[in-house]
């Protein structure tokens, strides 16, 4: 009779909020998926487009954990598309994720709870799954001008939560827009407070998805 083998998983990672738990709990907000598998037992996924698959490899190394980075493709009309996924079982990790609003089914209803809503490593890791930056480019003729812009999407509640926060940090006069059904996002144009945000998330930071890090330093070197 074969017995499944035990994989190794640190299911403490969630217990003390550091720069790494909040910052994961922040990317699971925005970009994980808790579901009940084969036996109810509750799921943790990730699913990343494969070029980001690094980031699941440093998810898996926050975890200590033995499971696999698993790759996978599909087809869209006769193009194969590639992504790869990290899954999990733990009671104890969503029962932890939960306090903090990260629920099954959660992306029309989001809220982030207990405090968490205060910590720029939260917004770091949320950003990097539902947020954007990037330089916008205004024609005038026969001027070129760019600017810095930072665009966030989520629930009502989570995209309000995020518009207090960054308030802490500059001033703004940006508001919720409504994009479609139960979907909002804010964008951040002007380029003083843009800089000044990307500043506050970025620097000094030691866990991020390595291409929005990225972006963030070289909008800092041309506009900061």
């Amino acid at each position: 009779m074969n017995k499944k083998k035990h994989l190794s998983l640190n299911e403490s990672v969630f217990d003390q909020i550091t720069e790494e738990s909040a910052y994961w709990i922040g990317f699971l907000m925005a970009d994980g998926c808790i579901y009940k598998g084969i036996q109810e037992q509750p799921q943790i996924i990730i699913n990343l487009a494969l070029k980001d698959i690094p980031h699941l490899y440093k998810f898996k190394k926050f975890l200590g954990s033995g499971h696999k980075v698993a790759t996978y493709s599909f087809i869209v009309k006769n193009d194969e598309h590639f992504y790869c996924r990290f899954q999990f079982n733990s009671d104890k990790i969503v029962k932890e994720l939960s306090k903090y609003g990260v629920i099954p089914r959660k992306s029309l209803v989001a809220k982030a709870l207990n405090g968490i809503e205060n910590n720029k490593h939260f917004w770091r890791g949320m950003i990097d799954g539902d947020g954007s930056m990037f330089i916008y480019i205004y024609k005038c003729n026969p001027k070129i001008r760019r600017y810095p812009r930072i665009t966030f999407y989520g629930s009502s509640d989570i995209v309000d939560q995020f518009i207090v926060f960054i308030k802490t940090i500059s001033s703004i006069n940006s508001h919720k827009l409504l994009f479609s059904k139960n979907l909002f996002g804010i964008c951040i144009s002007s380029t003083k407070p843009a800089i000044k945000i990307i500043r506050e998330l970025y620097d000094e930071a030691t866990v991020y998805l390595d291409r929005k890090h990225e972006k963030a330093k070289n909008l800092i070197r041309e506009f900061g």
